[in-house]
């Protein structure tokens, strides 16, 4: 996996959390675990506190949105 990007990040009040989209490239479909892993370490919080809502790719392309 490679180069994860920060497409978008809100804060949401109500529910005390921050909300955020990725962009990846990999050549694969990466797992919620890895790409848990992933968003832990660069923003320093424990993986409990991560949820992954969707990874979605399109046919033919190495860009995933989650």
């Amino acid at each position: 996996m490679e180069d994860l990007k920060i497409k978008e990040e809100k804060e949401n009040l109500l529910f005390n959390r921050k909300e955020s989209q990725f962009e990846i490239r990999a050549k694969i479909t990466p797992s919620r675990a890895d790409i848990g892993k992933l968003i832990s370490g660069k923003f320093s919080v424990p993986i409990d506190n991560i949820e992954i809502k969707k990874i979605c790719g399109k046919f033919g392309s190495n860009y995933f949105n989650i």
